[in-house]
């Protein structure tokens, strides 16, 4: 075979391989950008308390896009503070469904005349002010705050309201007062022996766990 020859061949080779690459990222192409993916619904679930109309508004430009456009970070959204993350899935050939994952929260809080919502994560997300039973007067000292949400975890809704001051917090119950440092381990070792000398009560006025390592009730004994 002659020299001119194979070089013949091989130039044929090379642009064999260069047409396939090329019809084959062409083919990509087209593919991604047939009507069949452009995206015609968009489902968002989850959502609670965040502003699902603004969601919406947000997020009617992706119809008509193609699906593989659409970025999957949907930054934008984490800025409610509601939102502690999202998922975005592609449901080929024409479906984009959003989940959002809303913080879950602990209780509410009444500080001066604002009222939020303390998440489990520690953030204080605004909101109003009706059917309060956490007063602050501590100008929303976080370590104080996080030790109370702790305890009214615990508490399973035992309490009529909280009072929260800089040097102990206050559990109002319906006949009596628990008054409580902010040492979260102290108060969980008294607090169920507290209340079970507090049976040997007929009336108590408080229960004081300030001081550790003692319980102090005033009140009236039961009659011997």
């Amino acid at each position: 075979m002659s020299e001119v020859l194979k070089i013949l061949l091989r130039m044929i080779v090379v642009l064999f391989v260069l047409s396939f690459i090329f019809g084959f990222f062409y083919s990509i192409k087209l593919f991604k950008e047939s009507k069949i993916f452009t995206v015609n619904t968009v489902q968002i679930n989850g959502v609670v308390n965040a502003d699902i109309k603004k969601m919406m508004s947000q997020t009617k430009d992706f119809k008509g896009k193609q699906i593989f456009q659409i970025d999957s970070s949907l930054g934008w959204v984490l800025d409610d503070p509601w939102i502690k993350k999202t998922s975005i899935k592609r449901i080929y050939p024409d479906k984009l469904e959003i989940d959002i994952y809303e913080r879950k929260t602990v209780m509410k809080i009444k500080s001066r005349n604002n009222c939020y919502f303390y998440s489990i994560e520690g953030d204080l997300i605004g909101t109003d002010c009706g059917n309060v039973k956490v007063y602050d007067n501590t100008n929303l000292n976080n370590d104080k705050l996080y030790v109370v949400a702790e305890i009214v975890k615990s508490l399973n809704d035992r309490f009529t309201s909280i009072d929260i001051n800089n040097s102990h917090f206050v559990i109002n119950r319906d006949d009596y007062q628990i008054l409580v440092s902010y040492d979260l381990e102290e108060y969980k070792k008294s607090l169920r022996y507290a209340e079970g000398l507090a049976t040997i009560y007929k009336k108590i006025n408080y229960i004081d766990l300030r001081v550790p390592g003692k319980i102090f009730i005033n009140g009236v004994k039961n009659e011997a």
